[in-house]
């Protein structure tokens, strides 16, 4: 069967900044009326989630991809926010909305092209490689880092720790978190 055919209904909530990753487990804090009736229904259900990303000066458009994950523990807070512990499973696309209130799609997975391993093996070591550079001149990049990277084989995960790390500008993580190319993504 197709991977394109393997999709899930979930909700989804839409969040200001890209914050979390796959396999991150990353507190977020929720204010959004909207986004906190979600989040009480999915962790009453105990069902996976869907967390996507605001476009650039709007607080209606958002990006069709983002993070499929959990809510593994639910807080509320006296402000009236609520305080989740979220894990990233893996990446997504919204493919259809479905519901809108609450928001609720259609979820594929993210899906890879084919890439040459001995060439994604020899671009990680380039990376690698200038990752130990930066490490003596950026306090960002920290001995933690390099290690989680040294012990990753997965090159996605090993890309999502560095621009966790670095936290580039909102456009550029969700240009480089949506790139489907192995290769583009590591360079």
């Amino acid at each position: 069967m197709d991977v394109e055919q393997h999709f899930a209904m979930m909700h989804i909530i839409i969040e200001e900044e890209l914050n979390v990753y796959p396999f991150m487990i990353a507190p977020i804090f929720i204010s959004n009326p909207k986004n906190i009736e979600v989040v009480n229904k999915v962790f009453e259900e105990d069902k996976k989630i869907f967390i996507a990303f605001f476009k650039e000066g709007s607080n209606e458009e958002f990006y069709k991809v983002g993070v499929i994950g959990e809510i593994m523990r639910k807080v509320a807070l006296s402000d009236g926010r609520v305080k989740i512990l979220f894990r990233g499973i893996g990446r997504g696309v919204i493919k259809e909305i479905t519901a809108v209130s609450p928001l609720e799609g259609n979820i594929y997975p993210f899906v890879y092209k084919p890439y040459d391993s001995n060439v994604i093996k020899a671009t990680l070591e380039v990376l690698r490689e200038q990752l130990g550079y930066l490490a003596n001149v950026n306090h960002n990049i920290t001995n933690e880092l390099l290690r989680a990277i040294d012990e990753s084989n997965d090159p996605n995960r090993i890309v999502d720790l560095v621009a966790s790390t670095i936290k580039p500008k909102k456009a550029q993580a969700i240009e480089l978190f949506a790139k489907d190319n192995m290769q583009e993504r590591i360079l």
